[in-house]
């Protein structure tokens, strides 16, 4: 990859005695060039049942009782880290705290120190010196190595019932609605890299069978609050609409102008008095899509009015979502679409439309004039907020380059192909093997019987061209993915 040339080596000389990292040694100076980079490729799954998992590969921090068994709060028991203990020194109340909010918990009843179970004695010493300056995992300092006996392990007691995951928090307080800002164990989940998915996952989580609509809140709605929780949750990247199709950090860059505010769908909704009627609008005559010197396209829209000429302005970006872009692009043609990155909008273009929203029965979409900054379903955007999408025909189209290439007098040729792919107009290297199997040779009209080895885009065909064959085809075969044409390849120079 061209990005390693721009990194540091950081490792060398890693020899491992057995399959654990802890039989490891390595160096940290190196004198090694990025052509002995390692490209590594994990096989297996991780279980999601935290009863059988190994405490060292579940959670960095576990509480564990006697039997080894994982506890919950309100119950003083053995701290873990990666599978071993940890050591008093330096331990606080701040370390207490901050390390039962790294587990989910709201905080900690008290703890102590000492060798109470059988098991300790055949557990390693994991942390030393845990020095934490508050209540926050970020603030600690700690180290690996220790000079402490199993007498000075930690024991933990934490508070706030078991492990919580979700909460949706609304404007009058509530916990149990189905529209608020996200709480992920007491805190603020962050909107960088949130999409659709997240959404729709975090609502899964909830009970509910999907999300209407979500976006950050810069707005002062509960700000004060707010800035009283921790940002628990960055980076919700979801391949999925479900959780376990998800993954986040714990640490974040953002401030709480990025809170997620989430709307999850209800079997009802209790309409408001900001909604206009939800039946299905016309987004081919309401709405425009403009191109954009960078190849995405901006969104313009009117009200329903007879002359709308001089009535387009923008759409604010709040709530719309990948369902509205697609819609969006195929009402003008496209075949498909996708949500676009926010934009400024014209300083002499006001903003229109508010949460259009999309699902396969339609869309449906509120005026601008209704926003209200003390309503956290419809606030007002800022300029830079102006919606955009990404309308395009095709969703993949792959790319074959012949790497080297083989005939014998025979007919028995040899193939070497590095696949790759472009998604949306985007370039992707190959890393997923299920189009290998689509890769067919054609010869003269007639697909071939070919083997193939290989993986990860790079891949070797094997076959033979029939003792029949027509001599108009000559040495010239055509590669095909998913039955679409995608290479020319002839084992000697064509004659013109």
């Amino acid at each position: 990859y061209d990005l390693q040339s721009g990194m540091d080596i950081a490792l060398d000389d890693v020899d491992c005695s057995d399959d654990d990292w802890d039989s490891c040694e390595y160096r940290t100076d190196n004198n090694c060039g990025h052509s002995e980079d390692i490209f590594l490729r994990c096989i297996g799954e991780i279980t999601e049942d935290p009863a059988t998992e190994d405490p060292a590969t579940e959670a960095p921090f576990q509480l564990v009782n006697g039997d080894g068994d994982i506890v919950g709060a309100g119950v003083e028991a053995l701290l873990t880290y990666l599978g071993g203990t940890v050591c008093d020194d330096y331990f606080s109340d701040n370390a207490a705290t901050a390390i039962c909010r790294e587990m989910g918990f709201s905080g900690a009843e008290g703890w102590s120190s000492g060798q109470q179970y059988d098991l300790q004695s055949g557990m390693e010493i994991a942390l030393d010196n845990v020095d934490c300056s508050d209540d926050d995992w970020d603030s600690c300092e700690y180290r690996t190595d220790h000079d402490c006996g199993h007498s000075e392990d930690i024991f933990l007691r934490c508070s706030g019932g078991d492990f919580r995951t979700f909460e949706l928090l609304n404007e009058n307080g509530s916990r149990n609605s189905s529209s608020g800002f996200i709480l992920y164990n007491g805190g603020t989940v962050c909107d960088d890299s949130f999409s659709q998915n997240s959404a729709d996952a975090i609502c899964a989580e909830l009970g509910y069978s999907g999300s209407n609509s979500y976006y950050e809140s810069s707005s002062s709605s509960m700000v004060e609050f707010r800035n009283s929780l921790n940002i628990m949750l960055d980076d919700v990247l979801c391949e999925g609409p479900y959780w376990d199709m998800c993954t986040y950090t714990t640490s974040h860059n953002c401030g709480h102008s990025e809170d997620v505010y989430l709307r999850c769908e209800e079997e009802t909704e209790e309409p408001t008095d900001a909604e206009e009627d939800d039946s299905e609008i016309d987004l081919s005559r309401l709405f425009r899509v403009m191109k954009d010197p960078e190849q995405f396209y901006l969104i313009q829209t009117h009200t329903d009015i007879p002359e709308p000429s001089h009535e387009f302005g923008g759409v604010c970006d709040d709530g719309f979502t990948d369902t509205s872009a697609r819609n969006l692009c195929r009402s003008k043609g496209w075949a498909n679409g996708r949500k676009g990155p926010s934009q400024i909008l014209d300083d002499d273009l006001q903003f229109k439309s508010s949460l259009l929203q999309c699902s396969d029965e339609g869309c449906s979409d509120m005026s601008y004039e209704l926003a209200d900054p003390f309503n956290p379903i419809i606030l007002p955007c800022a300029r830079n907020e102006l919606a955009s999408v990404y309308c395009f025909n095709n969703t993949i189209e792959y790319e074959l380059n012949v790497v080297s290439l083989y005939m014998s007098e025979s007919g028995m040729f040899t193939i070497e192909l590095e696949m790759s792919y472009f998604k949306e107009g985007e370039y992707f290297e190959l890393h997923e093997d299920y189009a290998f199997n689509e890769i067919g040779i054609r010869y003269c009209g007639t697909y071939l019987d070919v083997a193939g080895e290989g993986e990860n885009g790079s891949y070797i065909i094997s076959g033979h061209l029939p003792e029949s064959a027509s001599s108009n085809c000559g040495g010239c075969v055509e590669a095909y993915v998913f039955d679409t044409k995608y290479a020319h390849i002839c084992f000697y120079e064509e004659e013109y």
